[in-house]
């Protein structure tokens, strides 16, 4: 392989991924960072019910600590990590660390849901876990916007962005309408609605992205894949050839990380 097309290895090995990677990468994005952005707003207008249904007055001057930590813990833990957890994708690889947040961040949501007794105690334990749901978040937050930009072109890079923004903002009100519904019914319910996002951005985007990319990272040097036609465009390197990509050295390429693995993969699709 000549040294020009060597250089050429970053290129390549992101268009490898096909078309839909794009697009499966900025669906579990918006996912994540809408859940987040739900869990962040649900509480608020559901802690009269939650405080109710774990008997503590919050307006007792010994409570209020509980009211404080209740409202903010999510917040202040997001606000403090999510660069330091960017900084920790840049390192490690962006895509592992946002699955890390979609795990944590689903298993603290069953936990917060759980909760079986009542009084101090109770209230300990859901700002505990509020607290590490918060760094899920944080981990969300702080990576995927670093994942848009890696998948897309620089034509549709803004578009990406946006409506991953816009599923942050619609998540800051959607989560008090769901607060105001599901509280009244059951302030369990508060803290379950986010655990099936979280179990599908964590599970059944693996099986779509491992199925998708397994081919490629496993094939033997030498051999070319052969993608599904996808139904968005993208644009190909003029290398490439028609039918498929060669896998040769570019796939041991030291650019080729985490940061252009499948969304959703995780170390279970290492070459």
């Amino acid at each position: 392989m000549s040294t020009a097309q060597h250089a050429k290895a970053p290129t390549r090995t992101t268009a490898a991924l096909g078309p839909r990677y794009k697009w499966i990468a900025l669906s579990n994005t918006t996912l994540g960072m809408l859940m987040a952005t739900i869990n962040s707003s649900i509480v608020l207008i559901a802690l009269p019910d939650i405080f109710k249904g774990i008997g503590i007055n919050p307006l007792s001057p010994d409570n209020t600590s509980y009211l404080l930590w209740m409202m903010m813990g999510f917040l202040v833990v997001t606000a403090v990590l999510v660069v330091s957890f960017g900084r920790l994708g840049d390192m490690y690889g962006r895509v592992k660390m946002y699955n890390m947040g979609f795990a944590i961040f689903a298993i603290s949501s069953i936990l917060l849901s759980v909760t079986w007794f009542d009084g101090p105690n109770a209230a300990l334990w859901l700002i505990g876990w509020r607290v590490v749901q918060g760094i899920g978040g944080a981990f969300l937050m702080a990576n995927s916007s670093a994942i848009l930009t890696d998948a897309f072109p620089a034509n549709q890079r803004g578009t990406a962005l946006g409506l991953n923004a816009v599923a942050a903002i619609a998540g800051s009100f959607l989560g008090l309408v769901l607060g105001g519904v599901l509280a009244p019914v059951d302030w369990h319910l508060v803290f379950i609605v986010s655990a099936p996002f979280g179990v599908f951005g964590s599970i059944c985007i693996c099986f779509l992205g491992c199925s998708y990319l397994l081919e490629f990272l496993c094939a033997p040097q030498g051999a070319t894949v052969h993608h599904q036609a996808g139904i968005f465009p993208t644009e190909s390197d003029p290398a490439d050839t028609e039918n498929g990509v060669e896998v040769g050295q570019d796939r041991q390429s030291a650019e080729f990380t985490d940061n252009h693995r499948m969304v959703g993969c995780g170390a279970c699709c290492d070459a």
